[in-house]
C-alpha cells in the first residue's frame, strides 16, 4: 500500500512538473529592449513583399500596402497626383470689386478654377488607367471601381487591386497612393434618450445652458446680432431639414406650402444619393441645432445654413467623402458664390500626425471660408488632439461643462509640432438639442462644443462682416474667458468663449453706463440692477452694479428703457434714454429705501444648548448673517420671510411665515439638532458629466449640510476617489452609500464602519481630505 502511495505522488508530481512546464512554454516569452518607435508619419514597415521594387513602395502608404498583402483582393484608395494648384497666385489674379478690394466671390472663382484646370490636366493618364481592363502593372486586372475625381487636392479615390496600386505608384505623375480610410463620429456620450417636441421644446425665453454661459443671447438682445446675412454649413450625418427649429433658417427652404430647393443647399458625398437633407443618425441634426436652431437651441438662430453628408447613418465615412464634401463647400451646384461663410466640422480622426486633409483646409481659407474644427475625445492625456484639428493652421475646439470645467475626453495638446491646443474650448457636455423626426436629445463631446464656436463666428460675421478668418480667431481668443493656467494652456487654449465679449470687441455699438446709490445716504447700492430693454420692444439685458454703484452695459445703438432696483429699495425707472454708436450715455439713479424691521435670537445645540457659529440665510433676498457667540440681527424690509439656518454637524432647520413690521424687532430662537458631517465626493465632473446636484438635492430635503469635493483630475492621485463614484464620507470615518437614497429623501440607516485608520489615510491621499 506505501509503495502504490508513493508511485502515485510520484506520478502526480511527474504530471504536475509537465503541466508546469507547458504553462511556462504557453506563455509569451518577454519581449526584448525595443528602441524609439518610429513616428507615425514614418510609419513601421508593411509585410514583406519581395516582389515589390523599393521606389514603388516609398510611393504606397504602408497601411493601404498591408491591407492588400493580408488577402484582401482590392482596397478603397486615394491616388495623390505630382501636379498642384498655385491657389496663392489664382487668388491674386482674381478680378477686384467696384472699390478696388479683393472680391470674395471672384477669388473663390478663381481658386476654383485652378484647381479645377490643373486636375483636368494632370488626372486624365490616371483615370484611362483605371477605368481600362488591364490597367495594371501585370496587364491583367480588372477595372478600378468607385472611381471618383477629386479636384480640391487633385486626387482620385477608387477601389482596386494591389496589381492596381502597384501600376499607379510606378507613374511619375503620382505622389503617393493612401488607403481611403474609414472615419468615425464619435460623441463621447449620449446623456439622455430623444425627447419628443410637443412637451419638450426649448423655449427662446430661457435659452440651453450653452447659450447662456457664453452669452450668445446677450449678444442678440444686446447687440441686435443672431446670424442674420450669415450662412453657415456642417460636414457631418445629414441634417433633418424638416425639424421645426431648423426649417425656417435651411437655405433650400422657399416658404409654406412651396417646394424647397436642394441644389447647392445639399450635398451627399457617401453615394446613399440622398437628394435632400436627411440624418439617419442624429449627430449632424444635434450639431446644426446649436449652431444655427431656432427657440434657443441655437448661438446664431438667425443665420441660414447648408449641409454635406460625409457620414452614413452608422457614423461612419470615408476620407475620399471628405475630401468631397470639402470640395462641394468650395461650390456648391458648382457656383462659387453660394458657399458657406463657416463650416462646422465636429470630426476627426486618433492620428494627430494626420496631414490628410491640410491642403482642403488651406484652400477653404484662402477662399474666404471659415472651417472649425472639434479637437476630438480622446483626453486627457497630453498630446491626444485629433486632426484636423492638431494641424498647424486649424482652429480646434476642446470641451466644458456648465462649471467651466475641461472634459476628460476633450482632446490635449500639444500638437506633434509643439503648437498650443486647443485653441479655445466652448460647452460640451450634457448639451441638449435637436435630433431628427422634431426631437431632442443631450450629447456631449467636442463635437457639441465646436457648433457653439461656429455659431460665435457667424454672429462675429454679421457684427463686422469685413472680417478675415484671423480676425474671428482673434475676437474668440482675446475676448475667452481664461481657464487653466498659464494662458494659453493645452487643456483649454485661451479659454472659454465669451460670444458677448467678442462681438462686443468688434461691433459698432454704444455704451450705457452709470450709478446706483441710496438717496438718504448718497452710498453707492451694490448688487442692483439695471434692466434695459429696447423702447420699441424685444427681449431686454441687465447690467449688475459693482461695489461702487456701477454698471455698464455695451448696447446697439437705439433707443432703451430702463428700471432699476435693489433688495430694500423702491425702484426706480426712466424711458427713451439714447444710446449712440462709439459715444457713453450715463444714467444715474437714487433710489428711496423701504422700511425696515428687524429679526434677531439665538442658534444654540439642542442637545446641549450650548451657542453655535451658524448662517441664517433669508429666502429669496441676499440677506444672510452669521452667529457672533450663538446670537444674530439683520434688518430686512416689512413682508413676510422664511428664514433657513445651516451650522456645521447639525441638521438644517427652517423658520417660515416671518413677519417683519416697520420699527419693530422680531425675535426667533433656534435650537439644532447634531448630525453627521457629510463629504459628498462627485466623481462625474471629470468622466460623465457631473449628477451631484441630484444628492445633493436629497441631502438637502433630508435636512442635512455637506461638503462636496469635485474630482476633476483623478490622474493627480495615486489612490484614485474618483472610482468610489459618489461616495458620502461620515464623521469619524463612516460611510454612507448613495444607494441609501430612496427617491429624493434619505433612509436614515446605520452607517457602515470604515476600517479605521487606512481607509482615512487612503481617502487623503485621494484628495478627499475633508473629513471632520
Amino acid at each position: 500500500m506505501m509503495i502504490k502511495r508513493l508511485s502515485s505522488a510520484l506520478l502526480l508530481a511527474a504530471l504536475l512538473l509537465v503541466s508546469l512546464a507547458a504553462l511556462v512554454t504557453a506563455q509569451e516569452p518577454v519581449p526584448p529592449a525595443k528602441g524609439p518607435e518610429p513616428l507615425p508619419t514614418e510609419p513601421a514597415a508593411p509585410p514583406a513583399a519581395p516582389n515589390i521594387a523599393p521606389n514603388l513602395l516609398s510611393k504606397i502608404e504602408p497601411q493601404l500596402l498591408k491591407r492588400l498583402l493580408s488577402g484582401d483582393s482590392a482596397a478603397p484608395f486615394i491616388v495623390h497626383m505630382q501636379a498642384q494648384a498655385d491657389i496663392s497666385a489664382a487668388a491674386a489674379s482674381a478680378p477686384l470689386s467696384a472699390l478696388g478690394a479683393p472680391d470674395p466671390v471672384e477669388t473663390r472663382r478663381a481658386i476654383v478654377e485652378a484647381l479645377q484646370q490643373t486636375a483636368q490636366a494632370s488626372q486624365a493618364g490616371v483615370l484611362n488607367q483605371l477605368t481600362a481592363t488591364g490597367g495594371g502593372l501585370s496587364g491583367q486586372s480588372a477595372p478600378a471601381s468607385d472611381v471618383r475625381p477629386l479636384w480640391i487636392v487633385n486626387a482620385v479615390a477608387a477601389r482596386g487591386s494591389l496589381d492596381t496600386v502597384l501600376a499607379l505608384a510606378a507613374r511619375p505623375d503620382v505622389k503617393i497612393v493612401r488607403l481611403d480610410k474609414t472615419v468615425r463620429l464619435n460623441p463621447a456620450a449620449q446623456s439622455s434618450p430623444p425627447l419628443r417636441a410637443a412637451a419638450h421644446r426649448p423655449n427662446l425665453q430661457t435659452p440651453e445652458w450653452g447659450i447662456s454661459k457664453i452669452r450668445a443671447d446677450e449678444v442678440w438682445n444686446a447687440l441686435g446680432f443672431d446670424g442674420t446675412g450669415v450662412v453657415v454649413a456642417n460636414i457631418d450625418s445629414g441634417v433633418d431639414w424638416n425639424h421645426p427649429d431648423l426649417q425656417s433658417n435651411y437655405r433650400g427652404y422657399t416658404g409654406p406650402g412651396k417646394l424647397p430647393l436642394h441644389s447647392g443647399n445639399w450635398f451627399d458625398a457617401t453615394g446613399e444619393g440622398a437628394t435632400y437633407p436627411v440624418d439617419g443618425n442624429g449627430h449632424g441634426t444635434h450639431t446644426m441645432g446649436t449652431i444655427a436652431g431656432q427657440n434657443g437651441t441655437g448661438v446664431a438662430p438667425g443665420a441660414r445654413w447648408i449641409a454635406a453628408r460625409a457620414f452614413n447613418s452608422s457614423g461612419s465615412g470615408q476620407d475620399s467623402w471628405l475630401h468631397a464634401a470639402l470640395q462641394w463647400m468650395l461650390a456648391p451646384n458648382g457656383n462659387p458664390a453660394l458657399a458657406p461663410d463657416i463650416i462646422n466640422n465636429s470630426w476627426s480622426n486618433n492620428n494627430s500626425f494626420s496631414t490628410e486633409f491640410e491642403a482642403d483646409i488651406q484652400t477653404l481659407q484662402a477662399a474666404g471660408i471659415y472651417p472649425v474644427f472639434a479637437a476630438g475625445n480622446n483626453g486627457p492625456s497630453i498630446g491626444s488632439v485629433g486632426s484636423p484639428g492638431s494641424l498647424s493652421s486649424v482652429f480646434a475646439v476642446g470641451a466644458t461643462n456648465s462649471s467651466d470645467v475641461i472634459a476628460s475626453f476633450s482632446g490635449r495638446g500639444p500638437s506633434p509640432w509643439g503648437q498650443i491646443k486647443p485653441q479655445v474650448s466652448a460647452p460640451g457636455v450634457d448639451v441638449r438639442s435637436t435630433l431628427p423626426g422634431g426631437a431632442y436629445g443631450t450629447f456631449s463631446g467636442t463635437s457639441m462644443a465646436t457648433p457653439h464656436v461656429a455659431g460665435a463666428a457667424a454672429l462675429l460675421l454679421q457684427a463686422s462682416p469685413a472680417l478675415t478668418g484671423d480676425g474671428i480667431s482673434n475676437a474668440l481668443m482675446s475676448t475667452a474667458v481664461p481657464l487653466g493656467s498659464p494662458i494659453p494652456n493645452n487643456n483649454y487654449g485661451w479659454g472659454r468663449i465669451d460670444t458677448y465679449s467678442a462681438v462686443l470687441s468688434v461691433a459698432g455699438a454704444g455704451t450705457l453706463a452709470g450709478t446706483i446709490t441710496d438717496s438718504v445716504t448718497g452710498l453707492p447700492v451694490g448688487g442692483a440692477t439695471a434692466q434695459i430693454t429696447p423702447a420699441l420692444g424685444g427681449a431686454g439685458v441687465t447690467a449688475t452694479t459693482n461695489s461702487s454703484g456701477m454698471y455698464t452695459r455695451g448696447l446697439a445703438a437705439g433707443a432703451y428703457n430702463v428700471i432699476a432696483s435693489a433688495f430694500g429699495y423702491s425702484p426706480g425707472s426712466t424711458k427713451l434714454v439714447s444710446v449712440t454708436t462709439g459715444t457713453t450715455t450715463v444714467q444715474n439713479f437714487s433710489l428711496s429705501p423701504l422700511p425696515v424691521g428687524y429679526l434677531a435670537g439665538t442658534v444654540t445645540d439642542a442637545g446641549s444648548g450650548a451657542p453655535l457659529t451658524a448662517t441664517i440665510s433669508i429666502e429669496d433676498t441676499p440677506v444672510t448673517a452669521t452667529t457672533v457667540a450663538g446670537n444674530y440681527a439683520l434688518a430686512l424690509p416689512v413682508g413676510i420671510y422664511t428664514a433657513t439656518v445651516t451650522a456645521a454637524e447639525h441638521r438644517i432647520t427652517q423658520a417660515v411665515n416671518i413677519n417683519i413690521t416697520a420699527g419693530i424687532t422680531t425675535t426667533r430662537n433656534f435650537a439644532l439638532q447634531s448630525a453627521p458631517s457629510i463629504l459628498l465626493v462627485d466623481s462625474g465632473t471629470w468622466y460623465d458629466g457631473s449628477q451631484s446636484a441630484f444628492f445633493e438635492q436629497a441631502l438637502r430635503d433630508a435636512r442635512y449640510t455637506h461638503d462636496t469635493r469635485h474630482i476633476t483630475n483623478p490622474h493627480r492621485y495615486p489612490h484614485r476617489c474618483a472610482h468610489h463614484v459618489r461616495i458620502v464620507a461620515v464623521r469619524y470615518c463612516y460611510l454612507v452609500r448613495a444607494k441609501r437614497f430612496t427617491g429624493v429623501r434619505w433612509r436614515k440607516q446605520r452607517p457602515e464602519r470604515v476600517s479605521g485608520r487606512r481607509r482615512q489615510v487612503a481617502a487623503q491621499r485621494a484628495g478627499c481630505g475633508l473629513l471632520r
